[in-house]
């Protein structure tokens, strides 16, 4: 149940970046080279715990070379379980986004 939700926030998150990243037109010959939009990731899995993100950021003017506003989009999923002194079960997952 857990990594569906985390499937559907990845998804989610990867269609806005990828459709952001579409939406820009051809440069210029003389504009910059550099992309308008970048996108990030990163997962770390241990024992009894995991963690991941994925995010975006896209340059309003196309540009991450030159000064301008940025947006950006991130969301993360984790998991993580431990037992406790008393013996009680803790296993909590967390969601997060921006």
């Amino acid at each position: 149940m857990a990594f569906n939700r985390f499937a559907k926030t990845t998804s989610a998150a990867a269609l806005i970046a990828g459709s952001l990243s579409m939406a820009a037109p051809a440069m210029a010959q003389d504009a910059s080279p550099l992309a308008g939009t970048v996108i990030f990731n990163s997962s770390e899995y241990k024992s009894d715990t995991n963690y991941s993100y994925l995010g975006a950021v896209h340059a309003l003017n196309r540009n991450l070379g030159s000064d301008g506003l940025l947006l950006r989009v991130m969301g993360s999923y984790g998991n993580y379980e431990y037992d406790t002194i008393g013996g009680t079960h803790i296993d909590t997952d967390h969601f997060g986004g921006e």
